[in-house]
């Protein structure tokens, strides 16, 4: 596959189980922390340093990036309800710079577009066992950070369930 070399992975890109996804602690619960363990017991607390090497999909390595639009993330999210294995495919293919790239552009229709981003990489040689697995990373990170706490709470809240504050 010409230029799918690993030249173009962006060293600066927010990938998948990169720290600056998470919320940050309020001060009180970072303070308390800090105070209730020792050095040495916040060094074990902390992620891996070395980065695992990136999956590969028809032999080209993939570096996900979150996605810049949320109107893009909620509707693939959206779209595994109807059709999960296009549905992780749209969000490989717009976590996936290189390969978004290579494809005509994401117009709104994320089933249409799981579609094109299959068809695409199953020519490329890409099993369909690589582009779900890979894509299920992608709908991670496509749907991370979607809902807030409180939204959650709130629905949480409206089940009906004995407890629940529902009605």
């Amino acid at each position: 596959m010409e230029g799918w070399g690993d030249e173009d992975l962006d060293p600066n890109a927010v990938v998948e189980g990169d720290p600056r996804l998470a919320a940050p602690p309020s001060n009180a619960v970072a303070a308390a922390a800090l105070v209730a363990k020792s050095p040495l017991e916040r060094k074990l607390d902390e992620p891996p340093k070395a980065p695992a090497a990136p999956k590969r999909v028809a032999g080209a390595a993939v570096q996900l990036v979150v996605p810049r639009s949320w109107a893009e993330r909620h509707d693939v999210a959206a779209a595994a309800a109807t059709n999960v294995q296009r549905a992780v495919a749209a969000a490989l293919g717009l976590c996936w710079p290189r390969l978004r790239k290579r494809l005509p552009a994401y117009g709104g229709d994320p089933l249409a577009y799981g579609g094109a981003v299959i068809d695409f990489l199953r020519n490329e040689g890409a099993s369909m066992n690589d582009i779900v697995d890979v894509g299920i990373d992608a709908m991670k990170l496509c749907a991370d950070g979607l809902f807030g706490e409180a939204e959650v709470k709130a629905r949480a809240d409206f089940s009906g369930a004995p407890g629940g504050g529902g009605t």
